[in-house]
């Protein structure tokens, strides 16, 4: 089996293994306040502050939570009218009360001229995708902040495909709030995490207990915050060689395709290694289960959308009509993505294409 679809979720990097084997030795609460309760607080803000680090933030900003889809309802509660994208993950489109979506330009970049029209009709909250999920391609999100900073409206983006992948440092970027979630850089699934701009107001989803500054209750998981930790800073250490060998890999790619009569979807910067392309008149679902049935794992678009069968949002809010909508495959590189799997893939895509 080769596996291509790092978007849906990416292997545990060895890194993470190894910081989880040894979190495993610990038994106690975080919230505890005997021995074993501090030794386990120790190790989840050593967490903390290593994904601090890493996005360029303070400690006192990262919310632990179990994942992008929580991330993005708990940055969105309480808010009801929300300017954001169609082209966004469902998790964010489901949680908008009253959602007010920005135009969509044929490239799949967001049109944001008439961004200040938008925020003088009162919103609470803008929110948008750092990276989109389908097609990887890469949002205004420095410009569309920088205005949203100018009006005093809350800016949140989805960063689930950007974190580990695109260079990033909070500290810099006008961002309020951002999500992330583990299994899509190397960590494990189950936990991801909320960065909360010191000063930025957040309502709590549910009520309960007192961790994680009483936004998130609920007793927080040593090891798997341990595992997004290691695998966040692996991820960062090794992303600019990563990003330089997935470029190079997806180029391949790309090349093959259009000499097959393919055509990539979208223009603009995308994250590397993250392809998405259709062939006119072919479906890409039944593109994707032939590669599957030939050992290649890829998809017909974000996996929230899997098994839904109906055209991709993310086309459609492009301009594609439902055909071609329902034409798109995704190919996403990764961390154990070699050559000579890139190599095999091009012989069996060339085999099927007709």
């Amino acid at each position: 089996m080769i596996y291509l679809d790092h978007a849906a979720t990416t292997p545990l990097h060895p890194a993470a293994k190894t910081a989880m084997a040894e979190a495993m030795e610990v038994v106690g609460n975080p919230s505890s306040l005997h021995g074993a309760g501090s030794c386990a607080k120790a190790l989840l803000e050593e967490s903390r502050k290593a994904i601090a680090d890493c996005l360029g933030c303070e400690t006192t900003e990262i919310l632990f939570t179990s994942g992008g889809t929580e991330s993005n309802a708990l940055a969105l509660h309480g808010k009801s009218r929300v300017l954001t994208s169609p082209m966004e993950h469902p998790s964010l489109v489901k949680n908008c009360k009253q959602p007010l979506f920005f135009p969509v330009k044929d490239t799949g970049i967001v049109d944001d001229w008439d961004l200040e029209g938008f925020l003088r009709q009162g919103v609470d909250l803008v929110s948008l995708q750092y990276a989109n999920s389908e097609t990887g391609l890469l949002q205004p999100i420095a410009r569309v902040g920088e205005v949203c900073r100018r009006y005093g409206v809350p800016f949140h983006s989805d960063g689930v495909q950007a974190v580990g992948k695109a260079e990033l440092c909070l500290r810099k970027l006008p961002v309020d709030l951002l999500s992330f979630s583990a299994h899509k850089f190397g960590g494990p699934a189950g936990i991801g995490g909320l960065y909360r701009k010191e000063g930025t107001p957040l309502l709590p989803l549910y009520q309960g207990g007192k961790q994680e500054r009483e936004i998130r209750p609920g007793t927080e998981s040593v090891l798997l915050a341990r595992g997004m930790a290691a695998a966040l800073q692996a991820a960062v250490q090794e992303r600019e060689e990563t990003a330089k060998r997935l470029s190079e890999l997806g180029e391949q790619i790309l090349r093959k395709v259009i000499s097959l009569g393919g055509a990539e979807t979208g223009r603009g910067k995308r994250i590397p290694g993250h392809l998405h392309f259709r062939f006119s008149g072919k479906d890409g679902e039944a593109l994707a289960a032939r590669l599957d049935l030939l050992g290649f794992c890829v998809s017909a678009g974000a996996a929230c959308h899997s098994g839904s069968h109906t055209p991709s949002p993310v086309l459609l809010a492009m301009g594609f009509s439902e055909k071609e909508a329902s034409e798109g495959l995704r190919i996403t590189l990764g961390q154990t993505t070699q050559r000579e799997d890139v190599q095999a893939f091009l012989a069996a895509l060339e085999g099927i294409k007709d």
